[in-house]
């Protein structure tokens, strides 16, 4: 055998001895793992199969009644660049540096590219200098990190053995070891840890802001669009902004990452909008661990509301715009349509303390307040209902009337009655509380308690369960038999003694409005899921029927008059027919009712329009600086005139037609000399005027008759008189007649109108 091939054979051989040990190794090994260790690697097997997660369903949406959005769930974005990624390349990032810092500066302003520059630049210093720690230790604690995998099995070893320690000894020790390996691990990691690797650029970015991101300079490159991580973060937003947010409610989000309701329907409706989590469990796929959805989650239910987004800003905007000229402290407003129930809009405003500013913070319109005399016509409802009441006979309406004895403050009006008897009609218009009283004795004086089961049974103590959480439930003292009882009754009657939340008096008044029948307000109209309607809410009913048809169109006759005769004269107009009563009740402080104005709860509830009702409103504002008519019914007012102009509603009127704003037609002129005549007739193009003159006196009392209230009230008071003033518009009768000699400091009363 020649040389060369005895050495070729002599390198087979340790070749074929190299491949045998390498064999033997392995079936040692095999043997090991399998036979000898098989319970510690069985348990390891199973700890890491049986890693599951869950998924979080997408939670459902809350929309308008067109089905547009007003609280739903977007995907962001925080944005950062991976400095550690295989495909990041520094000299890349330094020859597009400046131009990035450019259009970084653009996109997030909140840094020049000058800062952006040196923010980029640091970071990236920080990064290297760690990086380069970080391979240092590496290499010379090499055994120390390869040795990580036999610490954590040390670390499950003892673990077991704590479980089945027999003396406390043992089991103290065991503890001791376990403290020992978890500071190691612990101080391997923090030497690992590079906390620089990730630099961050924006926050909660949405999709679009990320494409945009992807343009710019370095980024558009491969190795650079590869650097850019991203961490996705749900939130729940209102594309609104604050419109019914109260109503709508909060959400916030757990320790597991789930979105829940806080208030409002997100809260009440929470189990629908959530969902049904679903699972997923840890598993091996090629060279990364995914998790494998098991269980699939079911997304939550989009919740279809009765809300119209278009009534919603018009009902916001003018109790926003009332409550500031008003100065008030507060102000609620809900609108309904009549025949369906459906809540069209609601609105809660409060003031930000020290600020001229509005914001929804409480849901006044679901908490109990003292209604004030919009009770009355639902006290009046009762009596027509009872038979006991002829709407056109007179009764003696006294200015102090003492109900039921003398020892009791006696019921008295805000403004006496010049003639002494008022028809039930006009008790309504004139919001006469004595009148009221007089009503009520007639059948529930001897038992109280009779009226309080009257409002029982017709729906006034039911729960509505509009779906909003924290709705509560009308509050009344319980009535017996004393002479206090009996007090307590009449204050009921007219609006004290009791609260109401609102959604309660705008629920009765849509009753009278349509014909009678008590139909339940409601929020809520359908379920849908995946873009498939699943469930429809219909229509329901608080109570079929709480008063005759007979008796609702008496009723709305009545407040029409309130509008055309009445408290409400001030919301008559041209366009659009209203109906509906004003209320004022003081406001409680310390126990003690507060008196004067701008201590008042002012409220409105009516209707729109007269003819053909088709929604119901209620507004109630705190502490306003004038009347229920100037405040709380202006925001009806305005809201309704709004609607009519962008065409929601049928033009009905019986007071006025749009003819009567022609200028070819006769107009009204109050006290105007002939210049200032003629400078109105050229401005509004007037062919025809009345005009109202005013006497000129040069001795004793002026002559303010034909007068509007500030000249009046000027001329007087220059003259050294003492001025009082009964009603609204011009003045139309001085107690002290003109030319009439008088002393310094005389009180004058002067009576205003506006026919």
């Amino acid at each position: 055998m020649s040389a060369s091939k005895k050495s070729l054979m002599i390198r087979y051989r340790n070749l074929l001895i190299v491949i045998w040990c390498i064999g033997v190794a392995m079936c040692v090994r095999l043997f090991w793992n399998t036979i000898v260790n098989s319970e510690n690697w069985n348990n390891r097997v199973e700890r890491y199969s049986n890693i599951t997660t869950n998924l979080n369903p997408k939670r459902g949406s809350i929309m308008d009644a067109d089905r547009y959005p007003i609280a739903v769930n977007i995907d962001l974005y925080n944005l950062s660049v991976d400095l550690g990624a295989g495909s990041f390349k520094a000299d890349t990032l330094k020859k597009y540096l400046n131009p990035l810092c450019d259009s970084l500066a653009l996109m997030a302003p909140d840094k020049t590219a000058k800062e952006w520059k040196k923010y980029i630049t640091n970071h990236y210093n920080d990064f290297k200098a760690r990086k380069d720690a970080i391979d240092k230790y590496k290499r010379e604690n090499e055994s120390k990190i390869n040795n990580i995998g036999a610490i954590k099995d040390s670390i499950s070893k003892l673990e077991k053995k704590i479980k089945s320690s027999i003396t406390p000894a043992q089991k103290k020790i065991n503890q001791d070891k376990i403290k020992k390996f978890r500071a190691e691990l612990n101080d391997i990691r923090s030497n690992l840890r590079n906390p620089h690797r990730h630099m961050k650029l924006k926050k909660e970015c949405d999709i679009k802001e990320l494409a945009r991101l992807k343009t710019f300079p370095f980024f558009n490159k491969k190795s650079g669009r590869k650097t850019i991580a991203k961490e996705r973060i749900v939130k729940r937003i209102k594309p609104y902004g604050t419109f019914a947010a109260r109503t709508i409610g909060n959400t916030f989000e757990n320790e597991r990452h789930e979105i829940h309701g806080r208030t409002g329907l997100e809260s009440s409706l929470d189990s629908l909008l959530f969902g049904v989590p679903g699972k997923a469990k840890k598993m091996a796929v090629l060279k990364n661990n995914r998790f494998w959805e098991t269980e699939p989650a079911i997304n939550g239910y989009d919740v279809v509301t009765s809300i119209d987004i278009r009534i919603q800003d018009i009902l916001e905007r003018q109790l926003y715009n009332i409550c500031v000229e008003r100065k008030a402290e507060w102000g609620t407003a809900i609108l309904m349509e009549v025949e369906t129930g459906e809540i069209k809009a609601i609105s809660n405003l409060d003031r930000i303390k020290g600020t001229d500013e509005f914001h929804e913070t409480i849901n006044h319109a679901f908490l109990g307040y003292e209604p004030g005399s919009t009770i009355k016509p639902i006290s009046m409802m009762i009596f027509l209902e009872d038979g006991f009441v002829n709407v056109n006979q007179p009764i003696s309406i006294p200015s102090r009337y003492h109900y039921p004895t003398a020892a009791f403050k006696p019921v008295t009006d805000s403004h006496a009655c010049k003639t002494g008897y008022y028809t039930p009609i006009q008790i309504i218009e004139q919001s006469s509380n004595v009148g009221m009283t007089r009503l009520l004795e007639r059948k529930y004086k001897a038992v109280p308690s009779e009226f309080y089961d009257r409002l029982r049974e017709i729906g006034m103590f039911d729960r509505l369960n509009v779906g909003i959480a924290g709705e509560t439930l009308p509050f009344f003292p319980k009535l017996g038999t004393r002479n206090r009882d009996r007090s307590a009754l009449a204050r009921i009657a007219f609006g004290y003694s009791s609260q109401i939340p609102p959604i309660y008096t705008v629920a009765l008044y849509n009753a009278i409005a349509n014909n009678g029948k008590f139909v339940r307000p409601r929020l809520v109209k359908e379920l849908w899921r995946d873009g498939v309607c699943d469930t429809v809410f219909p229509i329901s009913y608080v109570r079929e029927r709480v008063c005759s048809e007979k008796n609702a169109k008496i009723l709305q006759q009545m407040l029409r008059g309130v509008v055309l005769n009445g408290t409400g004269k001030g919301l008559r107009n041209n366009f659009i027919s209203i109906a509906g009563k004003t209320g004022t009740a003081n406001v409680i402080e310390g126990g003690r009712y507060l008196y004067g104005l701008g201590n008042n709860r002012v409220s409105f509830c009516g209707f729109f329009p007269y003819e053909n009702p088709k929604y119901t409103c209620m507004v109630m504002i705190s502490r306003p600086n004038c009347g229920a008519t100037l405040a709380s019914g202006m925001v009806l007012l305005r809201t309704a005139l709004e609607m009519h102009a962008r065409g929601m509603l049928d033009r009905y009127s019986n007071f006025k037609t749009e003819d009567d704003n022609k200028p070819n037609e006769r107009m009204k002129i109050h006290a105007l000399n002939n210049d200032e005549l003629q400078t109105v007739r050229e401005e509004v193009n007037a062919r025809k005027m009345t005009t109202i003159r005013n006497k000129n006196v040069t001795e004793g009392t002026p002559c303010v008759e034909g007068l509007g209230l500030r000249d009046a009230v000027e001329r007087l008071e220059r003259a050294g008189l003492n001025v009082s003033v009964e009603g609204i518009g011009y003045v139309y009768s001085q107690s002290i007649k003109p030319g009439t000699p008088f002393k310094q400091g005389d009180k004058i009363v002067l009576k205003l109108r506006n026919e």
